[in-house]
């Protein structure tokens, strides 16, 4: 009996030995170290049955809690938009300028959905390096935004080596594309091949005048490529032309801020076209206007289109549309898709080379308030075989955004720029000097 009594003592020691070593461990184990997902996975194993987790709902693992807090702030942050949308559609409604850019403006605060995209071809590979390489170390290094490569030659991507290289610079977020080849390589049926041919050798003097694949590309550009399924979930475009260059560190979210405080267009060069080259697109305007008086903004920039007061003539003047952040949805419109077709009839895009650049620049300046409209002024900017060059000549934008550029080569104030017409409008003071540049 004595005997008994001893083990059964034993036991019981050893027992709250053992429970009093464990209590220690974990004691140790939660000061010291975190416990991880298969360390729970296997002490829920020892110490716990399938019935003790379910009434017990404390034991569930970190990554549970992480998911279900995940969960909880898109659930609010989703609520917040649709609240915003609410508001913003009661103003304006769905089938305005101003309604179609509801859902990416209630985004305010939070990541845009954007895209940098360059269009290229086999040809400009080299300047398609080189652009990508200026941007990811002027901008996206900061902000990894995704790119997108599209191909304007018909040709799927096949340069594995181009592919690699790419891969190699830029964040994971990348695609190779291809444009739809009934939007970019067919006429439309209303055109007359007759007068394309007498177009083409009329304006075979300007640059791209006699050019087919340029007309292909602009129209594509100004009414389709909107629409692409590659497109699709993306709110915010920056087009980079293939070799063009950024001279400043540009450490300011531009997709963000032009979300943020609702601007839907942005340039960094303007210039006056050729008058060869807008043949009857004001007249064409004007018919538009006329048939859809109630798309033109009461606040608009039609200023920036007109001979000091004078509205009745096209002063020539257009946004450079190789380089441009823009809000999709702007584009996506019914405002704009119907102008886009009454221009798109009337041919002038195949008979007279109208441009992406005339046409946005028109529709922008007509259907936008001005406020919407943006030139980005700290942004040193150079594009390849071309005049356009960009350096800030305010002293401080130079220094605190650290360009590596020449201001007394700016464009912004040349004689054959638009931009000083964007500072008159707009009521903003000149830098100091600027009419010496």
């Amino acid at each position: 009996m004595h005997q008994h009594k001893r083990n059964a003592k034993f036991v019981l020691g050893t027992i709250v030995v053992l429970v009093f070593i464990f209590t220690i461990y974990r004691s140790g184990r939660s000061s010291t170290a975190p416990i991880t997902v298969m360390d729970m996975k296997l002490e829920q194993e020892a110490f716990s049955t399938d019935d003790e987790t379910s009434e017990n709902p404390s034991l569930t693992s970190p990554v549970s809690s992480q998911d279900a807090l995940e969960e909880e702030e898109l659930r609010v942050k989703q609520e917040i938009i649709n609240e915003r949308k609410k508001s913003k559609y009661d103003k304006f409604g769905y089938d305005t300028v101003q309604g179609s850019m509801v859902a990416s403006f209630a985004n305010f605060g939070y990541r845009p959905n954007a895209v940098l995209i360059q269009f290229i071809s086999n040809a400009d590979l080299n300047d398609v390096i080189a652009s990508l390489k200026s941007v990811e170390n002027k901008f996206n290094k900061w902000y990894n935004y995704p790119w997108l490569f599209v191909s304007v030659t018909g040709e799927e991507f096949d340069d594995l080596e181009f592919m690699e290289e790419v891969k190699s610079i830029t964040n994971d977020n990348i695609s190779f594309e291809i444009v739809n080849d009934d939007w970019f390589w067919s006429y439309p049926d209303w055109i007359d091949m007759n007068k394309i041919s007498d177009s083409r050798v009329k304006l075979s003097e300007f640059p791209n005048g006699d050019s087919n694949w340029f007309r292909h590309y602009s129209r594509y550009f100004t009414g389709f490529f909107y629409q692409e399924p590659y497109m699709r979930g993306y709110d915010w475009y920056w087009k980079i032309e293939p070799g063009m260059e950024l001279l400043c560190d540009l450490d300011i979210d531009l997709f963000r801020w032009m979300q943020d405080n609702e601007v839907a267009f942005s340039f960094i060069a303007s210039f006056k076209e050729s008058k060869e080259l807008v043949e009857n697109l004001g007249q064409t305007v004007k018919k538009f206007v006329e048939k859809f008086p109630d798309y033109v903004d009461s606040n608009n920039f039609i200023k920036f289109l007109c001979n000091d007061n004078d509205c009745n003539n096209f002063n020539l003047c257009q946004f450079d549309e190789n380089f441009q952040i823009a809000n999709l949805n702007f584009f996506r419109s019914k405002t704009f898709e119907e102008f886009f077709r009454f221009l798109d009839v009337n041919g002038g895009i195949y008979y007279n080379r109208w441009s992406t650049g005339a046409i946005q620049t028109v529709a922008a300046s007509l259907f936008l308030p001005k406020k919407q409209i943006k030139f980005f002024d700290y942004m040193g900017y150079a594009e390849k075989d071309s005049k356009f060059y960009n350096c800030p000549t305010d002293n401080d934008l130079w220094k605190n955004y650290n360009c590596d550029c020449d201001p007394g080569l700016d464009f912004t104030f040349h004689k054959d720029s638009c931009t000083a017409k964007y500072y008159d409008i707009m009521d903003i003071k000149k830098p100091d000097n600027w009419d010496k540049h």
